[in-house]
């Protein structure tokens, strides 16, 4: 005791609270999608915001839009157009709404004689090919 290595390390610590004070957050939802869309702020006086580009991404599908419901049932919403949330009170959450994408199916007759009209389709749907036998 009373040696000059005797020392006593104080830590102190504080509580942080974050407090986004220029408006609430819009967070985006996938939705079965993957990526990463930043969020954006509504304005706690105006409660506007202009709404996030879409970054996210799904196989298969193309962005239709952002909606306020996850199946699609609630207000719908443009990416990069500006809104006024009325009785916006905390942070909201959007979710992406995916429309899957036709593609055209086309056939060859690889050597064969004959031909056959392509036909269309669309991703995730199961759908017989039309009966049409080319000739070799």
């Amino acid at each position: 005791m009373g040696s000059s290595d005797d020392h006593v390390d104080v830590w102190h610590f504080s509580e942080f609270v974050i407090d986004n004070t220029d408006g609430y957050l819009v967070n985006y939802d996938a939705n079965g999608g993957g990526g990463t869309t930043g969020s954006t702020t509504i304005d706690r006086t105006s409660l506007q915001s202009t709404l996030a580009a879409n970054a996210f991404s799904r196989e298969g599908y193309g962005f239709k839009e952002w909606n306020d419901k996850a199946d699609g049932t609630g207000t719908a919403y443009a990416q990069k157009r500006e809104y006024v949330f009325e009785g916006v009170t905390s942070d909201i959450t959007l979710y992406a709404q995916w429309t899957p994408i036709t593609y055209d199916v086309e056939f060859d007759a690889n050597g064969g004689k004959g031909t056959m009209a392509k036909q269309q389709h669309t991703y995730d749907q199961t759908r017989q090919l039309t009966k049409k036998l080319l000739h070799p």
